[in-house]
């Protein structure tokens, strides 16, 4: 399994190499192998620039998954795009830790690439509650020293 993080956002710092480790516990437990994920960190500018250039919608997100079939290399999942900064705001909304509204839309967008979907309620639901499964299970590794 190959994870790739580029960080393009100044809102909050951020070790690759930590949160690497994270997303290996992610990929553990979702079962991936040999697959390989890039992972963007941007803020709202560059996410609304790709919201609006290949969703059509002209306003901020807070996660992108770019499903990306390569034939050139069918390990190649594809590209998941978050903002720190939105995760910034949300977080505050919600009164968690900005790191872990961070979590969830990384592991949104890698459930997205597995072809979980949320437009409809019934997969909507699936979908909350393998989250938050993930997320419980995440907390459960770090309690216990494994991350």
């Amino acid at each position: 399994m190959k994870i790739e993080i580029t960080n393009h956002q100044k809102i909050k710092k951020i070790s690759p190499k930590k949160l690497s480790y994270v997303l290996r516990d992610v990929y553990e437990l979702l079962g991936i192998r040999s697959k390989r994920i890039s992972f963007l960190l941007c803020d709202n500018t560059l996410i609304t620039s790709l919201n609006q250039k290949f969703l059509h919608r002209r306003r901020v997100t807070d996660v992108i998954a770019f499903i990306l079939d390569d034939e050139f290399d069918p390990g190649y999942l594809g590209e998941v795009v978050v903002s720190v900064e939105e995760a910034v705001r949300q977080a505050k909304c919600y009164g968690v830790y900005w790191y872990e509204e961070m979590l969830l839309y990384l592991i949104h967008g890698i459930l997205h690439l597995l072809g979980y979907d949320d437009i409809k309620k019934k997969d909507r639901d699936l979908m909350r509650q393998k989250e938050k499964y993930l997320l419980g299970a995440l907390r459960t590794r770090v309690a216990v020293g494994k991350s």
